[in-house]
């Protein structure tokens, strides 16, 4: 998975094979990516995280772009604000797109209808919530 070599393996595999202040800059994004993906975050720690990512924004543009308009295309936008978000949506393992990914995968594993895919996959899912909405009222079921 890319996220697993990005921010588990990056660091040591990238180390020596990228010059030193980019290496330097990827590790800064990977440690405020670590902290964020906790389960759980002090206060303390996000605070850190938060200003790695406005640090780490400030060096992508000064390395990668050198502050150019003409080359803002290469910016990623959002960067800066994930120390924020944390706050308001809970941490990013929390609320990332791999459990939508893989909550799709799991639901296009059941489809058993190939002549009417997008039907069953829809029933699969309300059956699905429907349990889901059930298990905290009726422990049981699990």
């Amino acid at each position: 998975e890319t996220r697993l070599f990005l921010y588990g393996l990056g660091p040591a595999v990238l180390y020596k094979r990228l010059p030193d202040d980019i290496w330097e800059h990827f590790c800064r994004l990977v440690h405020a990516v670590r902290i964020i993906s906790q389960h759980s975050i002090s206060r303390d720690e996000l605070c850190i995280a938060n200003r790695l990512f406005l640090d780490w924004s400030k060096e992508f543009e000064i390395i990668y772009y050198q502050r150019l308009p003409t080359l803002i295309h290469f910016v990623r936008q959002s960067v800066h604000h994930h120390g924020n978000e944390v706050e308001t949506k809970g941490p990013f393992i929390c609320a990332s797109q791999w459990t939508m990914e893989r909550s799709i995968g799991n639901l296009v594993e059941e489809i058993q209808q190939p002549s009417n895919p997008y039907a069953n996959l829809g029933q699969r899912a309300i059956r699905r919530a429907q349990i889901n909405a059930l298990k905290p009222i009726m422990p049981s079921l699990d």
